[in-house]
């Protein structure tokens, strides 16, 4: 989750202006698969693109010991992006983020 070269970095362009933006984001992270080799990168990839930008999600895969080949993991998160008052919006209570930390250390 570290850049290497941040100075030379393509989603540079999605700073260009508002608009530019909006458009770009909404494919970015609509039409990408993100994988993960170690769940505990999941949150913190999550917090730092922010709800706004978790909610367009459709292809996330973790491996676990449980689940070694990493399938598509969406179903699980979507519960999670939702801001609804049931106790999961990790992106402003600490608690929904340690039951999120639960529910990764479970699978």
């Amino acid at each position: 989750y570290l850049q290497y070269n941040p100075y030379n970095n393509p989603l540079a362009l999605l700073i260009t202006n508002r608009q530019v933006y909006e458009e770009t984001r909404q494919i970015f992270y609509s039409l990408n698969t993100f994988v993960f080799d170690n769940d505990l990168f999941l949150p913190v990839f999550l917090l730092g693109i922010g709800r706004h930008n978790a909610v367009l999600l459709r292809s996330v895969h973790w491996r676990t010991k449980m689940r070694p080949s990493g399938d598509n993991q969406i179903s699980i998160l979507r519960p999670w992006l939702d801001p609804s008052p049931s106790g999961r919006d990790m992106w402003t209570s600490e608690l929904a983020y340690i039951r999120f930390m639960g529910l990764l250390a479970s699978e």
